[in-house]
């Protein structure tokens, strides 16, 4: 899961929301919060995401 804030559910609780994101983390739900997504593009058989983390920048690609 990518998202833009600090947390997820971000209008919950941060203790409601942690709990949860510890809950999905248990069953393999990786999050990667505070991120800007910059551009998306489909390119044959791969989704290529490019993306902004603080002050880093970086592309996955998935296929």
């Amino acid at each position: 899961m990518i998202g833009h804030s600090e947390q997820i559910l971000s209008q919950q609780n941060p203790d409601i929301a942690s709990a949860v994101q510890t809950l999905l983390e248990r069953d393999g739900i990786n999050f990667l919060l505070k991120v800007k997504v910059l551009r998306v593009e489909r390119a044959l058989h791969a989704t290529v995401l490019q993306s902004e983390v603080a002050d880093l920048t970086f592309c996955t690609k998935k296929n």
